[in-house]
Order: C-alpha cells, then structure tokens, then sequence
C-alpha cells in the first residue's frame, strides 16, 4: 500500500501504565481498517472507520476482540458517518450528522435524539452540550465572505437556546479574486474541549491562551498558555511543499492550477491543546527538519510543569484532534506503510 502523505495517527484514552519509559508499547489490530478512530474505557477500546460499517469493541487484557455493535444505515442505531464518540462514566456517547445516541459500555442503545445538522462536535456537560454552530445563526460574515466567524455555543438539554460563548474568527479558503482554494498548513489553534465540568476554549488566532468556563458558560478564567514565537523557515515550508507534492504524484500539475498553499510569518504559539487530570497538555508545531515535536504541560492556572520532546506526530491527524492524551500518556494508531494494519501504540509524557 503506498504510504500516505499524513499517516493516519489517532490518540485514545484510558490505558493502565505506571512510570515512564522511552520505549513504545504497542497492540495490533487483526481486522482491516481504512481510516479508523478510537476511544477506551476502563475496561474495553472502541474502533471505527470511515466508511462507517460498525463499532468494534476491543478487551483491553488481554487485547482481543470481543464485540460489535451499530452498523451503517439510517434505522435506529444505526450511522452513516461517526463524527464523535465519548466515553461518559455511565454511557458511551456518539454524534452523527442528524443525531445523538446513548449507549451502554456492552453496545446496547439506551436512547437516541434528533439534532439539528449544522450543530457539530457535541460534548455533553452537566445537563447541557457545548458545540460549534455551522447554522446561518452561528456564522456571521457569510460562507462567501472572506471574513467569517463561527460561534462556540452551548444548548440546553433539549438541544435548544444556543447560548454564544466563543467567536472564532475564520478565514476563506476561497481567493475571492483567482477563486482557487487557499491551502493552509499551518494554521490556528480553534478548539473547545470539555473536562471535569468546565469548558476549555483555546482561539490562538486571536491571541486567546485558553478560556475557561462552567457548565452554564460562565467564564472562570483565563489560562495563559505557551507564548513562543518561532518564524516559519524557508526549509520548513520546501519539506512540506514537498510532501504535499509527493502525496500528489501525477496529479501536483492539477493540484497547483486549483489551488494556492499559503504559509504565515510566523508559527501560531501551539498546534492543539488537550486537557486531562487537571493538567493542560500544549501540542507545539513539530521541528520538520529534525522531525521532533514538543509537547508542554502546564497545571490548570498555565505554570509550566514539564516539557517532553517525542518523534513528531503526524500533522493533519493532530489538527483534526485523532488523538488524546490522557492521566500522563500519548496514545495514538498507526498504520503500517507496506502492509496496511494498524497499531496501537503509546508513549508516556511524564
């Protein structure tokens, strides 16, 4: 199988590990997947991919398969495509395009609900959802614009009432003059992330650290993060110039006439963040020429802790949040160039 230009990497949750070691532990997975997803509890590890034909449920000790649950189509629990799957204390909670769906840790449905569309990455807290709101009353400024924001809010339990929390202001990927779509590499930070009953919001394109609020969206505080400013080098922009026209092949010709990759001065001060144990993990851009990354963890008021430099992580995996870091430890999944199966693998931070 040729090797794709951003191999998959995907990080999940709950693992027991204790200490710290350099080394990588590691679990294969024996059935075939394209482009899977993960999440753990404390007792099993849950895989799906796209295109969507289920959800596999893993043992943890020993690894094994031991179940499956949901499949594609549009009956009760049933999916087309996956877009979020959390693991509460008492439930295991999924979000689809047109719908929300409780389930038990076994795979049996408890309850599903409707939801509107244009509401996406729906995270349960207290008795209310937080989410980004792609309907027309969530973004201002237009889709044609090339200017526009898209709001963070928070419904009620019936998914109603959108309260606005956060703005994050976006830029077109359209060039309003020669129309060819603007590819961005780098770009900001434009995250909501739910933890211990509050709300984390981190907006690097407008200088925002991380906005910190309660399960009625009233702010807390704000936590300064990393404030590096490292510039983009000329060598930085060639490797990843380069990948993409690997990635492209034959087709780099057509690539070029439809779009335009666009690079910014300097690089935003994080790439992602991620919030466990009452501790925030900052994801830093990786080094491309060394091909290292820097990974810095604060405490909830933003003093710094600890700085571990690991092997860089995969870029368009991380900026789509497939990953986690949880209780100390990376994990994500690899696919192996040749022969196309997944690991997972995991790497301690502390």
């Amino acid at each position: 199988m040729k090797k794709r230009f951003f191999n998959l990497i995907i990080l999940c949750l709950i693992l027991p590990i204790s200490g710290f070691s350099d080394t990588e532990t590691s679990f294969k997975l024996e059935e075939f997947f394209k482009f899977p997803h993960m999440a753990v509890s404390e007792e099993s590890i849950y895989v799906w991919d796209e295109p969507f034909n289920g959800i596999y449920v893993y043992s943890r000790s020993p690894f094994a398969l031991s179940g499956k649950f949901s499949q594609k189509g549009q009956g009760p629990g049933d999916f087309v495509r996956i877009y979020n799957l959390i693991i509460g204390s008492k439930w295991v909670f999924i979000e689809s395009a047109d719908k929300v769906a409780y389930y038990s840790f076994s795979g049996k449905m408890i309850k599903e609900v409707k939801k509107n569309p244009g509401h996406i990455g729906i995270v349960p807290i207290g008795a209310n959802f937080v989410c980004r709101d792609w309907t027309p009353l969530g973004i201002a400024g237009g889709m044609a614009g090339d200017k526009r924001t898209l709001s963070v809010v928070l419904l009620n339990s019936a998914f109603k009432s959108p309260k606005v929390l956060h703005q994050f202001e976006i830029i077109s990927n359209r060039d309003p003059v020669t129309m060819k779509t603007r590819t961005h590499l780098i770009e900001d930070c434009r995250k909501h992330v739910v933890h211990n009953e509050k709300i984390f919001i981190g907006d690097t394109a407008k200088g925002l650290p991380i906005s910190v609020l309660n399960e009625q969206g009233k702010k807390l505080c704000e936590i300064k993060g990393p404030q590096e400013k490292r510039k983009i080098s000329n060598d930085d922009k060639h490797i990843l110039t380069e990948k993409l026209k690997d990635f492209y092949g034959p087709h780099w010709g057509w690539w070029q006439s439809q779009c335009d990759l666009v690079f910014p001065e300097y690089y935003p001060s994080y790439l992602t963040f991620s919030v466990s144990d009452n501790k925030i993990y900052f994801m830093m851009y990786p080094d491309f020429s060394a091909n290292t990354q820097k990974i810095r963890i604060t405490d909830e008021r933003g003093v710094l802790l600890k700085e571990r430099e690991i092997d860089a992580l995969d870029l368009d995996a991380v900026k789509n949040d497939r990953f986690c870091i949880h209780g100390g430890v990376l994990y994500y999944l690899e696919e192996d160039s040749e022969t196309g199966s997944f690991h997972i693998r995991l790497r301690l931070l502390h």
